[in-house]
């Protein structure tokens, strides 16, 4: 009597698990994908940030600077191409490229050196003085 209650009890605990396991497979599937949404979504926030405040410091004029802090995912590189800020994020299925325009030639020195997760704070400096073709410079503090 004992014996056929536990077999009993097994086979309904291999029947639960064999019906759970599309579910729990499912819901980290999901798990996944939505880290990386966020880690896209982070970057692409950072790059506009960053372009706009280099429209922003363009606009104000010879001299002019901000701060600007970003939070960033683990990326492959950032950097500036001519007026745009590039900013590539590693994810499960490959690297993504975000990419923001600016309307202001930019230059960056240090950005080469974020590589892992976390705030940051860059330096946003405009043109120093005329003829500098109004380049705007993105420095990592």
């Amino acid at each position: 009597m004992r014996a056929q209650a536990a077999s009993e009890f097994l086979v309904i605990i291999a029947v639960l698990s064999f019906i759970m396991a599309p579910f729990l497979l499912i819901v980290y599937s999901n798990a996944s994908s939505s880290a990386e949404k966020i880690a896209i979504s982070k970057a692409t926030f950072s790059a506009a940030r960053l372009a706009s405040s280099a429209n922003a410091v363009g606009s104000m004029g010879l001299g002019s600077r901000l701060h600007a802090t970003v939070e960033l995912p683990d990326v492959e590189s950032i950097s500036t191409s001519k007026n745009e800020v590039v900013i590539n994020v590693r994810t499960g299925y490959g690297i993504v490229s975000i990419v923001q325009p600016s309307r202001f030639q930019l230059t960056s020195d240090g950005l080469e050196k974020i590589k892992t997760a976390g705030i940051y704070t860059l330096d946003v400096a405009g043109p120093a003085a005329f003829g500098s073709a109004e380049k705007v410079s993105i420095t990592l503090r």
